[in-house]
């Protein structure tokens, strides 16, 4: 079996960091809509551009864009319960910008986008964090995290 790409291993560190949130009850990747979401707090990775910065020795510096889509679902109050839960996905990703990967990453923080109402009864809504995801990979071998 193959190792994980570069890519693989950032967003199922991403995941893991989302998954170890109190109170979560989805996470997943793209591909999701809102009418398959079921349990609410959820979270959705998104991915972006994976942009090299050509080095002048034998690595590549990578900026992949990614971003997390926050959804959730109140009876009212929609906006706080959106707020609370956009503060705890921005804790849990800054308090391990390394993603734990140590020197091999580093994350930048965003702008938000939003907020989006998600149904007509205003019970259910998503705002997106954006994020750049920094990695260094060898110049003969882009699939494999270096330090």
């Amino acid at each position: 079996m193959a190792a994980d790409s570069a890519i693989e291993v950032i967003l199922k560190r991403v995941e893991a960091i989302l998954r170890a949130i109190p109170g979560i009850a989805t996470v997943s990747r793209d591909g999701v809509d809102a009418l398959e979401i079921q349990s609410f707090p959820a979270a959705v990775i998104g991915i972006g551009a994976n942009e090299p910065e050509q080095l002048l020795n034998d690595f590549i510096d990578w900026s992949l864009f990614l971003n997390i889509s926050c959804w959730v679902s109140a009876q009212s109050n929609i906006s706080k319960a959106l707020e609370a839960f956009k503060a705890q996905v921005s804790a849990a990703m800054a308090a391990d910008a390394h993603l734990g990967l140590a020197d091999k990453a580093d994350t930048l923080e965003g702008a938000w986008s939003g907020p989006f109402p998600l149904n007509e009864a205003l019970t259910e809504a998503a705002e997106i964090k954006n994020y750049t995801v920094r990695y260094r990979t060898l110049r003969t071998d882009p699939y494999n995290l270096v330090g």
